[in-house]
Formats: C-alpha cells, sequence, structure tokens
C-alpha cells in the first residue's frame, strides 16, 4: 500500500477514535500498524502513563533506512522515532521505560536491521523477554507492570493464519516462539490486576 494510503487510513483511525474519545480502545484485525492510532490517542489520554506489552518475535523499531514496510517502524513511531510523518501522527510518544517486549527473537540476525534494532534497544534500555524466558511464568511480564507502577497498558498482540492450532489471540507458533498457552500464562486474570487494560490491539499476519 502507498504510504500516503496508509497514513490517510490512520487519520481516519485517529478521527473517529477522537470523535467517541473511550477509556479503551480494541483493534482486531490487519498489521501492526493498526495500533498506531489507538495507542498514540491512549497515552496521550493518560497522559504519558500508557504502558505497552508488545507480544511479536519482530520489535518492530525500524527506519525506512532498514525495512520499508510501515507495520516495522510502528513501534519506533510511537516512541518517536523513525519517519517525520508517522512520527507527528503521536502527538506524546510513548516513555522508553513504559515498553515491554515479549517473545522477541533475532530473526533478522545475519542482517543490518539486528545491528539497528540492537542499538535501539541499548540506546533506550528496553526490557524484553523471550519465548523461553516465557514458557512457564509470567513473571518477567509482572515484574515490569510492577517496576513502573502501570495504572494502564497497551497489549499489542501478533497472531498469524497459517496454523490452525493456534488461539486467534497468540503469537505465531513456530519453534522456539510464544505460543498460545505461554500467552494464556502471561496473562492470567489474577495477575494481571498490575495495569488495567487499556488497548487490546490484535494484528494478524499471514
Amino acid at each position: 500500500m502507498a504510504r500516503h494510503a496508509v497514513l490517510a487510513r490512520a487519520r481516519e483511525a485517529r478521527r473517529l477514535i477522537n470523535k467517541h474519545k473511550p477509556d479503551r480502545v480494541a483493534v482486531l484485525g490487519g498489521d501492526c500498524g493498526v495500533d498506531l492510532a489507538p495507542f498514540a490517542y491512549l497515552n496521550k489520554r493518560y497522559d504519558g502513563d500508557l504502558a505497552v506489552l508488545w507480544l511479536d518475535t519482530h520489535s518492530d523499531v525500524w527506519t525506512p533506512n532498514e525495512l520499508v514496510y510501515f507495520n516495522s517502524m510502528i513501534l519506533g513511531n510511537l516512541m518517536g522515532e523513525g519517519e517525520a510523518d508517522f512520527v507527528a501522527e503521536v502527538k506524546r510518544p510513548i516513555k522508553p521505560q513504559n515498553v515491554m517486549f515479549a517473545g522477541r527473537l533475532d530473526t533478522f540476525e545475519s542482517l543490518p536491521m539486528l545491528a539497528f534494532e540492537n542499538d535501539f534497544f541499548e540506546r533506550f534500555k528496553l526490557r524484553s523477554a523471550g519465548p523461553s524466558e516465557l514458557a512457564h511464568t509470567s513473571n518477567p511480564v509482572l515484574d515490569w507492570l510492577k517496576s513502573i507502577y502501570a495504572k494502564k497498558t497497551g497489549d499489542s498482540f501478533r497472531s498469524r493464519c497459517s496454523r490452525s492450532d493456534a488461539l486467534p489471540l497468540a503469537a505465531v507458533r513456530q519453534s522456539g516462539s510464544v505460543g498460545a498457552e505461554d500467552l494464556l500464562l502471561a496473562f492470567r486474570p489474577d495477575d494481571y490486576r498490575a495495569g488495567r487494560p487499556a488497548s487490546f490491539g490484535h494484528s494478524q499476519g499471514c
């Protein structure tokens, strides 16, 4: 999709959200780019206190210098980094300490993108937990939520439609990735009171 069309859709989503002024937003479908408008809105709505848990094997913090796809830049944009026109849609960038990645893998280990990603994580001191760390416990996520005194959370899930054994709101079930049971473990109701969900983004790739 052309860049101007992606921007137009993001702005239309923002217009509709601003019209209704919700306290919470649920987003189903699309790619990771669908989270731009709702997460930007909610972080402004809650005075910069939105905590974002990004459940994906990819970090989505790249710029056009590394990848040309909008959905690969979305979280960087939400933090105020990357493509200027998309960053301009974020009136209040999400604070680095309020971001955690769950399920991230070094999927570009032989490409320059990994060097950029590692530098980005180091520069902003971002929290991350891989699939093995979340296989049997949700403590890495809960410890992070408690450390930032999270009151409102935005969660971005990415699932694939190529596996029939994955739940609709589960990350892709590949070797070493976060599976359906892992996500359910990470979000047990008794644990999740550490941060009240304000946004729920589910993007899907085929």
